[in-house]
């Protein structure tokens, strides 16, 4: 009840990323943040509930909707797996995708942590193939649409009151399990889950692969070492924590005398590719700088 899209999606760091969306909508489009983004979103985000910190970060990327600038509105009526898949672009276009996903074995007495490789492709053209259906259950049949961002803030994070809202019923609780296979089956991107087996233990290793944390963790942290959330993190080239972009400023202010208006329009993806070069001219010196 989807569809995998992946042919026409180029997800290079410091492009626009298009994204094809579920019906009745068509594309989007998503632009690198850039360092005055970033440091809006950095006072911004830590107050607001997880959707409306969603779609402050779409709004910032630039969001257009089939050739529209996106409101806020029209954010929220979006379907929970292309607002999923929309910030995963987002985070392609201002940082690069992650080649691999850092997933820890959390079965008893294990703990081993493994490199899962990630293409982030795979799930930027996994598009609903409907917005809406219809289930056959035995109380009758049950006519469902897909979650959509204001669906989900409405709900407060209950599961009964967002089934409850994305259909045309009552819903009986023998329909309930029925109802959930149906919106998980046709929008795979609203949770995105995914598994590996662990080569110590054998046992399944389970994560939800969540935009959002991925987006702050690549956002707040200049980039070291393994973080993310429950089992899974990113996975990416050693730098460690602290500073932050006033600091990445700093560091290239006083390396090549930019003002900080070039700094605040530059994007994310390039400035942190100026640091990797100052850090790398100048060692511990340049990272004690920043």
């Amino acid at each position: 009840m989807s569809r995998h899209d992946t042919g026409a999606i180029t997800a290079a760091p410091g492009q626009r990323v298009t994204v094809p969306l579920a019906p009745p909508r068509g594309v989007a489009v998503m632009h690198p943040l850039t360092g005055g983004d970033e440091l809006d979103l950095s006072d911004a985000l830590g107050p607001l509930t997880p959707v409306a910190a969603e779609t402050a970060l779409l709004l910032a990327g630039g969001a257009e909707l089939d050739g529209q600038p996106a409101d806020g509105g029209a954010l929220d009526g979006l379907v929970a797996g292309d607002r999923n898949r929309l910030l995963l672009a987002l985070l392609c276009a201002s940082y690069g995708a992650p080649g691999h996903l850092i997933m820890t074995c959390e079965g008893e007495g294990c703990g081993a942590v493994h490199e899962v490789p990630f293409e982030a492709a795979m799930f930027l053209g996994a598009v609903p193939d409907v917005s809406d259906g219809t289930v056959e259950t035995e109380e009758g049949p049950l006519g469902l649409r897909l979650p959509t961002g204001a669906d989900i803030a409405a709900s407060g994070g209950s599961a009964a009151r967002l089934l409850a809202l994305c259909a045309d019923g009552p819903v009986a609780s023998g329909a309930v399990a029925q109802a959930e296979v149906w919106l998980a089956t046709a929008d795979p991107c609203a949770e995105i889950a995914l598994a590996a087996e662990c080569d110590a233990c054998g046992a399944v290793i389970g994560g939800r692969l969540d935009p959002l944390e991925l987006l702050r963790a690549r956002g707040g942290r200049r980039g070291g070492g393994a973080g993310g959330v429950g089992p899974l993190g990113l996975l990416r080239a050693g730098r460690g924590r602290g500073g932050g972009v006033l600091a990445e400023f700093d560091l290239l202010a006083r390396r090549y005398h930019w003002s900080e208006a070039e700094l605040l329009a530059m994007p994310a993806h390039r400035r942190r590719r100026y640091v990797r070069m100052v850090w790398a001219e100048g060692g511990a010196t340049a990272r004690g700088a920043a």
